[in-house]
């Protein structure tokens, strides 16, 4: 069974999605949450799987509650869901180690799928997030002496990370393994000077992989 938290100031908007998915393909609503304080406090309350977040809301937005409830609930999985495209919400939300970005307007089974992926452990943007990334320039920039730092099979590992493939995922792909994979992995992120795995994925989409 999932679990899913909706976070969303619009109520009938909430209340539409959970009578779409609700009960569906093993899923179920144990909350909505019109504002990110709430969403904090109902995470504590019902230990959500994932997390729909809108980013506009009262009291607090949902960029600011997904780096709290990251930080109090680190295996907890936050998509954005939102209207807005601003690449300042996109780079906010990858700060906050969302798990994915999408826009509002999906239909209920292209959620359920949504939900899935991110149930799986991947990451889950829209096309239009992605060419964010790419076209950013901004505190990591798209630096060709990042390449010099590295080796063709570091590189294949970082494209595959930024894909979503997990460790074992990218042994299976590369036939390496598992073991191996986390060690380069470990120093890819120390020659780069990145801390996380999600940031790794971040740094290689700036990259172009």
């Amino acid at each position: 069974m999932m679990r899913i938290l909706v976070a969303d100031d619009e109520l009938d908007a909430a209340d539409a999605l959970k009578r779409n998915i609700d009960g569906r393909e093993g899923i179920e609503i144990v909350g909505l949450a019109a504002n990110g304080r709430e969403a904090i406090r109902l995470c504590g309350l019902h230990h959500p799987d994932i997390i729909l977040m809108d980013i506009h809301m009262p009291v607090m937005d949902g960029i600011e509650a997904s780096g709290q409830i990251k930080s109090l609930c680190p295996n907890v999985k936050i998509v954005i869901l939102t209207m807005f495209r601003e690449k300042e919400n996109v780079f906010g939300a990858l700060k906050a180690h969302c798990a994915g970005y999408v826009y509002k307007g999906h239909k209920s089974d292209e959620i359920i799928s949504i939900l899935k992926n991110i149930s799986m452990g991947f990451s889950v943007y829209e096309n239009g997030v992605s060419d964010v990334l790419r076209e950013n320039t901004g505190n990591v920039l798209l630096d060709r002496t990042l390449f010099q730092k590295l080796s063709e099979r570091e590189i294949e590992i970082i494209r595959l990370v930024t894909a979503g493939k997990k460790d074992n995922e990218i042994a299976g792909i590369l036939f390496l393994d598992s073991g191996y994979v986390r060690n380069c992995l470990l120093g890819i992120r120390e020659k780069l000077g990145v801390r996380t795995t999600k940031d790794l994925a971040v740094l290689g989409a700036r990259m172009g992989l």
